[in-house]
């Protein structure tokens, strides 16, 4: 979704439930995308506009390389992440 700036590979993504747009993870959020379901793949920026992006269904990411918003960490969404087939792993 539009306004989020630039955001990183590995940038943990939720769904905003009204729109379907992706917004970075933050667990203070209440818009649905305080839940991680996707791992960006590619840099974007998302400063003026919506952009599409590839993002990771599934697999085995380093936990350490991964990006949320706000203080979030890879232990605060790491047993949701697991529910949608995303694991974690210290060093890969």
């Amino acid at each position: 979704a539009t306004g989020q700036d630039e955001l990183s590979r590995g940038s943990v993504i939720g769904i905003i439930t009204d729109s379907e747009k992706g917004m970075l993870c933050d667990s203070t959020s209440t818009d649905g995308s305080e839940a991680a379901k996707y791992v960006l793949a590619q840099d974007i920026d998302t400063t003026d506009a919506d952009v599409t992006a590839v993002c990771y269904k599934t697999g085995l990411f380093n936990r350490d390389a991964l990006v949320f918003g706000g203080t979030d960490t890879a232990a605060d969404h790491e047993s949701e992440l697991r529910d949608v087939g995303i694991f974690l792993k210290d060093e890969i």
